[in-house]
């Protein structure tokens, strides 16, 4: 024990407990110790099955690879996804609720889908919202995510009033809604498996990652 102690494999974190693996330690043990298995033909065929599907959206993807890793390993499973900002439009659609009311939907190159409910401009009608998805995509195509608001601002906005007359009220609702910050999002799956861990059989260690998940903090991303 003294001897890996020593060499950095174990530490204490209190003067008086015993001795735990260290950062050190579990990389060994991660990097030498730990033999890969042959993976049941079942699991095999399960995965190839996901991948193989055409319709799948790259968040349900992610979601379902998370779920599965989950299943065979038994431990919890963090995913970093793909960074949305730099994905770029590849169509816009507008898909009206009620008079008032609208889905804006924005489908990248990666296939990543963005929509949200947007506020339609008092007698904004059928013909203002398909002359408008016309401009858009002809505008807007191509444009990576994060450059989406300015690019509306400088490349469609006077396209907009010259067609629409409400066009200055409708980028309003249009501005707003890409004004939602595009980060990477993070994935958890079978967060309880951490609980048949030795290390989380205290009650606040639980209640502290409990918390860190559900506000999806940075930390995370360094650890995904």
């Amino acid at each position: 024990m003294a001897d890996l102690e020593e060499l950095g494999f174990l530490e204490k974190t209190h003067t008086s407990s015993g001795r735990v693996p260290s950062e050190k330690g579990y990389r060994f043990y991660v990097d030498h110790l730990l033999q890969p298995k042959t993976m049941p033909i079942k699991d095999i065929g399960l995965i190839q099955s996901l991948f193989k599907s055409q319709m799948i959206e790259i968040e349900q993807l992610i979601r379902e690879s998370a779920n599965i890793l989950s299943d065979l390993t038994s431990y919890t499973t963090i995913l970093l996804g793909p960074n949305v900002g730099k994905h770029r439009v590849k169509k816009f659609q507008i898909v009206p609720l009620t008079d008032q009311a609208a889905v804006a939907i924005i489908v990248t190159d990666n296939g990543h889908v963005e929509n949200r409910t947007i506020t339609l401009p008092k007698g904004f009608d059928a013909s203002d919202i398909e002359k408008t998805v016309n401009i858009l995509n002809e505008r807007l195509a191509g444009v990576p995510l994060l450059e989406l608001q300015t690019k509306l601002e400088f490349e469609a906005l006077e396209v907009l009033r010259q067609h629409i007359k409400t066009g200055d009220s409708f980028y309003q609702s249009l501005n707003q809604m890409l004004s939602v910050e595009k980060e990477s999002e993070i994935y958890f799956a079978c967060k309880l498996n951490m609980l048949n861990q030795p290390e989380f059989h205290d009650l606040n260690k639980v209640r502290m990652l409990m918390d860190l998940m559900d506000k999806k903090s940075q930390q995370w991303k360094a650890v995904a």
